[in-house]
Parts: C-alpha cells; sequence; structure tokens
C-alpha cells in the first residue's frame, strides 16, 4: 500500500519520473531513442486489460479486504509517471494532462464494502 500510495501522489509520480530521467541521462548522455512501455495497457489482445487495481486500503475486518481505488489500475499510474519523464527529458515543466483524465479535487473519502467501492467527499 505504501507504493501505492507514493505513486498516487503528484509529488511521488515526479520523484519516480526523476529517477527515470537520471538513469537515461547517465546511459544516454548524446541522446537516444526511448521507449516507455506502460504494460498492458494498449496491449492488442487485451485491448481493455490496464493491469492490477491499484489498492489503497483495507477494511477493518479480522481478515482485511483491499480496497481498491475506483478508476486507477497500475498502467493508469505509471501512464501519468512517464507524461512526466517525457516532459523533464523534453525541458517542461509540467506534461499535458490527457482530455480523458478526471482529476477530483479536494478531500475525498473511499471505502470498501461488500456492495463494492465506495467514493464521497469529505466534510472538511
Amino acid at each position: 500500500m505504501d507504493q501505492a500510495a507514493v505513486a498516487l501522489s503528484e509529488e511521488g509520480q515526479k520523484s519516480i519520473a526523476s529517477i527515470l530521467v537520471d538513469v537515461i541521462k547517465k546511459h544516454f548522455p548524446d541522446g537516444a531513442k526511448c521507449a516507455f512501455s506502460l504494460g498492458h495497457k494498449f496491449k492488442a489482445s487485451s485491448i481493455h486489460d490496464r493491469g492490477a487495481p491499484v489498492v489503497i486500503g483495507y477494511d477493518d475486518d479480522e481478515s482485511p479486504a483491499p480496497i481498491y481505488h475506483p478508476t486507477l489500475a497500475e498502467a493508469d499510474l505509471a501512464e501519468k509517471v512517464l507524461f512526466f519523464a517525457k516532459a523533464m527529458l523534453e525541458g517542461n515543466e509540467e506534461p499535458e494532462k490527457p482530455e480523458d483524465e478526471i482529476l477530483l479535487e479536494g478531500e475525498w473519502k473511499i471505502s470498501g464494502s461488500d456492495s463494492g467501492i465506495h467514493l464521497r467527499k469529505s466534510d472538511s
């Protein structure tokens, strides 16, 4: 879950992207073509497969069940990191955001149960 918390935050995504950029610049100081892979995403044989859902916590039962992010899978987080890496390699401050990206502003609470995942805005 700690890894997901890093990957879910913009700061964490930028940190991971910065590591990728440092490695690329170290090993290809004169530049080179670089291809980024999003794993499952866009795989022709299974076009809707975005990999595993992102676990954001666990319920409070004696044998805790995972609570999944309502919309994100592993390929979605990888894509965000790679957009930051691409922007950094191109010398841009921020990457262009995809048109279909859903941004939730403010504080939100996510909880899970047998009936599914619930997303609600915090009162604070």
